[in-house]
């Protein structure tokens, strides 16, 4: 009975929030699609995105990609998924604190799967590069602190194997910060300061 009120909750969760993300994602690539449209997007210091097909589609198992060019048409980035998404609600954010905005993607690396699902942050400053990559396992939110800074929200399933399906997992909350650069744990700085009442978790 336990797990049948996890699973619906589950659904309950997660189900409504994918639904939004298909019908807003205007730049986007899925595998099951057999009318992937090519994308481009011009960004902003000369950069742009290139979304759509790999050449043949039929004959790879990853059948989406996703570059950026610099203004001289050299690839900077590029990543390939069984779904890719440019996210367009996340780019434009700062990330890291530097001022300067950054490039979201959400790459699918598992055929649909929801537990293979990340998020990839790109940073242009001071040279192209991925500034980190999050796992969406469990809920992930990005939030502004008082300070305008980003706090990423993240719930992750507890360490160790369980006899159990990922939706009958336990589940806690992880809060991360960019310092520095890089994606560092940021958990202890949030306990016992706001109660979240787990917002979203499974």
């Amino acid at each position: 009975m336990n797990r049948i009120l996890v699973l619906l909750l589950c659904l309950t969760c997660f189900s409504p929030s994918l639904r939004a993300q298909r019908e807003t994602d205007k730049i986007a690539c899925y595998a099951y699609r057999e009318d992937n449209a090519p994308h481009k997007k011009k960004l902003w210091d000369g950069y742009e995105i290139s979304l759509g097909p790999v050449a043949n589609p039929e004959e790879a198992e990853l059948k989406c990609t996703a570059a950026i060019y610099n203004r001289a048409g050299r690839v900077v980035f590029r990543t390939n998924g069984f779904n890719v998404v440019f996210d367009e609600e996340l780019t434009g954010e700062d990330f890291d604190g530097d001022g300067k905005p950054e490039v979201v993607f959400r790459t699918d690396t598992g055929g649909g799967n929801h537990c293979c699902w990340g998020y990839i942050v790109i940073s242009f400053s001071p040279k192209p590069r991925k500034l980190f990559e999050i796992a969406m396992e469990g809920k992930v939110d990005f939030e502004k602190d008082k300070d305008g800074r980003m706090v990423i929200w993240q719930r992750v399933s507890a360490p160790g194997g369980f006899p159990t399906s990922m939706a009958g997992r336990p589940f806690a909350e992880k809060v991360s910060r960019v310092r520095e650069g890089k994606l560092v744990d940021a958990t202890p700085e949030f306990c016992g300061k706001k109660d979240r009442g787990l917002r979203g978790a499974i």
